[in-house]
This record gives structure tokens, C-alpha cells and sequence, in this order.
């Protein structure tokens, strides 16, 4: 084997090598909020809203309860608007930390419910 193509393999290997390092270390799993009280840094809870959306005073934001997949029920603050279709998702990922008991999200993501589930009367959408 030449010198250049046995250069080039160990550059694209250490490249490859590089890029899923960098991938693994910026991925956020699911977390719940037991593992994300204990955690210092942003991390990602998923689950179903419990009860209703309220609007912060003056309009600053939106604060809901949100029930993880674990079960367990925390307050939620969103510096933001409501998303236009959080009533009826499947399911919210809220994206932040805690600050003392309540989660204070810097983004919410909507899950949608599913198109393709049937609906009463046996029809599919």
C-alpha cells in the first residue's frame, strides 16, 4: 500500500472517530424529573400534560404540570408562547433544568398525534 492512501485511511478514520465522539456527547436522552433535579446542566423530560395551560401574569409566558413517563407530576414555566397545538398532543418534551421545585423550560417541543391511529367507527384517517 502507498504512503498517501495509508495517510488518507488513518485521516478519514480519525475523522469518523471525531464526528461520533462530538455526536454522543450532544445527545440528550429522556430523562425524569427525579434524574433531572439531580442534574446540573439542560436536559430533555418527556410527557402528558395534567390539567390546563395557564398564561403568566402580563402575558410573560406560559406554566403547566406535566406528568413524566415515571408518573411523577412537576410544575412547569415557558418562557414563551404556547404552542399552537399543546391542547391536544400526545405528548410534550420540555427541554431545561430545575431552579429550586420547578422546571423552568427554555423550549417545549409538541408531540402530534398520530394521523394514521382510527378513529371511532372503526375508520382509519
Amino acid at each position: 500500500m502507498k504512503r498517501r492512501h495509508l495517510i488518507l485511511i488513518i485521516i478519514v478514520a480519525g475523522f469518523v472517530i471525531a464526528s461520533g465522539v462530538v455526536l454522543s456527547q450532544n445527545l440528550t436522552p429522556y430523562v425524569s424529573f427525579a434524574e433531572a433535579k439531580e442534574k446540573k446542566g439542560s436536559v430533555q423530560v418527556h410527557g402528558a400534560l395534567e390539567g390546563d395551560v395557564q398564561t403568566l401574569s402580563g402575558g410573560q409566558g406560559i406554566m403547566f404540570e406535566l406528568k413524566d413517563d415515571d408518573g411523577t407530576v412537576a410544575e412547569v414555566v415557558y418562557k414563551g408562547l404556547k404552542p399552537d397545538n399543546m391542547d391536544q398532543s400526545d405528548g410534550v418534551v420540555v427541554i431545561g433544568k430545575f431552579d429550586d421545585d420547578v422546571f423552568q423550560a427554555n423550549k417545549i417541543l409538541v408531540k402530534c398525534p398520530s394521523k394514521y391511529e382510527s378513529v371511532p367507527g372503526g375508520e382509519s384517517l
